[in-house]
């Protein structure tokens, strides 16, 4: 089982260039039968990676965009004429939401007040109201996406709060990528599929996974989140033990590790200014090696975006002066990191990204 969904991992990362992290969230989304929230610009992917995810499940999938005349109805089927006839008032799921086992709703935070309240029960609950009956739905996941967080509205807010696992993304950087991208087919084909049955029986060892030997950590966590001025309630905590519970399994563990307790970085933010705290605060008592190398990362990410505007050449100068700095620190935690055992390919990776940095750099200052 765990071959399979390692195989799935892998298919998916070598079609969907620099989406590592998001594939993985996707897959722990689907075995811990959480929702995620995907926040990004058109053109990102976003709504191929749920198709693909999907098919990877032999999952029966439902997707939509939403805009502000969205009628419940697209949504959730048309109503049921021969019955209204009879006076009852229902609508006709087929291929419809309340049908789907993994579903993509696109501009989520656009949906109107009557299509919200039947998406909160459906995700939160299982249960869709279809006029007077409530009826159970198969739903394992629901991806989805918006270009923008939703404003201080009650009924968006609480509809937000369902979205679990919560991941920003981007363009792709790198060139070399893009140009990989450029060349794939349109149509993504899965070569391993999980079956429905397989999937149950993955689920059901998630649900077996010990939490107890993190739970001294994760309670550390919370008092070192909200010391960093972020808080997170309970329940949020208590949905996120599933989704540690599937990082365990997906790497072959019965019991959850300190290290399966990274994932909760894509877990415990509400807006993106939040993201770089609270991966922070986990990764300094995860992993404090791996924090300095995001650290550096967006060392990196921040300066290229930099040079893509217009700057001068006293500021040029000033990132040339940063980036000498920065080079010595990663080549000082490089062997310190070759001491200790620790692989260095991303700290390598990160020096020859510097190193292209600065050639970028003198280029603007000639």
């Amino acid at each position: 089982m765990g071959k399979k969904l390692r195989n799935v991992a892998f298919e998916m990362c070598e079609y969907f260039k620099e989406r590592e992290e998001l594939v993985k969230l996707l897959i722990l989304a689907v075995l811990s039968k959480q929702h995620v929230y995907i926040l990004g610009p058109p053109g990102t992917a976003k709504s191929a990676m749920a198709r693909a995810i999907a098919s990877h499940f032999d999952a029966k999938y439902f997707e939509w965009l939403v805009t502000r005349f969205t009628t419940p109805e697209e949504l959730f089927g048309p109503i049921d004429l021969t019955a209204l006839e009879k006076g009852e008032y229902k609508h006709i799921t087929a291929n419809k939401l309340p049908e789907a086992e993994i579903a993509f709703v696109d501009e989520i935070f656009k949906a109107n007040s009557a299509i919200l309240n039947s998406l909160l029960s459906v995700i939160n609950e299982r249960i869709y109201h279809d006029g007077r009956m409530a009826v159970k739905v198969p739903l394992n996941t629901l991806i989805a996406a918006s270009n923008e967080l939703p404003e201080d509205e009650k009924e968006l807010a609480a509809l937000y709060d369902r979205l679990l696992i919560r991941y920003v993304v981007e363009y792709i950087r790198n060139d070399g990528n893009f140009e990989e991208m450029l060349k794939k087919n349109d149509g993504y084909t899965p070569k391993t599929r999980i079956t429905k049955d397989e999937l149950k029986v993955m689920q059901e060892h998630v649900a077996k996974v010990d939490i107890s030997p993190v739970l001294p950590t994760i309670v550390e966590l919370r008092r070192n989140l909200r010391e960093n001025g972020i808080i997170v309630s309970d329940r949020r905590f208590k949905q996120a033990i599933a989704v540690v519970k599937a990082h365990a399994f997906f790497h072959g563990r019965n019991a959850a590790a300190t290290d399966d307790l990274r994932v909760l970085q894509h877990v415990m933010w509400d807006s993106p200014e939040q993201v770089r705290t609270v991966r922070k605060v986990i990764m300094d008592v995860v992993d404090p090696f791996a924090r300095k190398v995001m650290e550096y990362r967006d060392i990196i990410n921040d300066y290229t975006s930099r040079l893509r505007s217009k700057i001068d050449p006293a500021e040029v100068q000033e990132i040339m002066a940063k980036l000498k700095v920065v080079e010595n620190e990663i080549k000082e935690l490089s062997k310190m990191a070759l001491s200790s055992g620790k692989d260095t390919a991303e700290l390598d990776e990160i020096l020859d990204e510097v190193q292209s940095l600065k050639m970028n750099m003198l280029d603007k200052m000639f």
